[in-house]
């Protein structure tokens, strides 16, 4: 493969990619540059509108017809009015922040954490899934754009699936070789460091039982 030593080459290159790799000092971060993951619009956009009917309803309460009871319904109507305000205005404001969806493949702890980061840096977890619990990474081609794609978690029990994040099909198949790579040296290195720490403890306990049978 020919490597552009050119800065415009390079320039115009990372900026036609689709997908943002962001190495960090324990491993690395995958973001999306062109969109938002689908499920997060979705679930926002909902959230959003419970949000805007929540408010409604509170100002509802006053304004209908034969709203205006006795001191005790309006002291009533006023705490409720209070509560459905308070949860539509967060859900309101949930529903309308712009978040992107983000992957950090933290290599120290050996895990992924699904992301959502706001304009301002603010960051939500919203999912964290251990090395060990990863059967499987592939990438699965979007039916509606011939050259994006969706990189999946497939979890050991075959039975539950993370759709991470999307890109073009290209850069995905290079990260997934990349994350399979990462995900088997970081399991072995692992499963070494229990199996040494397993065997000094067998040690430390023939060690002590030789010291008892001693004594006595």
């Amino acid at each position: 493969m020919q490597i552009s030593s050119n800065p415009t080459d390079v320039a115009k290159e990372a900026h036609s990619r689709s997908l943002n790799v962001d190495e960090t000092y324990w491993g690395y971060i995958l973001r999306d540059k062109t969109r938002q993951k689908s499920t997060e619009i979705i679930t926002q956009s909902m959230v959003g509108f419970v949000g805007f009917c929540a408010i409604v309803a509170a100002l509802g309460l006053w304004v209908l017809p034969g709203s205006f009871m006795g001191s005790d319904v309006a002291v009533l109507k006023l705490g409720m009015t209070v509560i459905l305000c308070a949860l539509g205005a967060l859900a309101l404001w949930y529903g309308t922040t712009n978040q992107k969806y983000e992957l950090q493949v933290d290599l120290n702890k050996g895990e992924f954490r699904e992301v959502l980061r706001s304009k301002k840096g603010q960051t939500t977890q919203v999912g964290t899934h251990s090395f060990d619990q990863i059967g499987n990474v592939f990438v699965v081609r979007q039916q509606d754009h011939e050259e994006r794609a969706t990189l999946v978690l497939q979890m050991s029990d075959e039975e539950h699936t993370v759709e991470s994040v999307e890109a073009l099909e290209t850069e995905l198949l290079e990260i997934q070789s990349r994350l399979s790579k990462d995900i088997k040296d970081v399991t072995s290195r692992s499963g070494m460091q229990k199996t040494a720490r397993n065997a000094r403890q067998a040690a430390a306990g023939v060690g002590k039982s030789a010291a008892l049978a001693m004594g006595h």
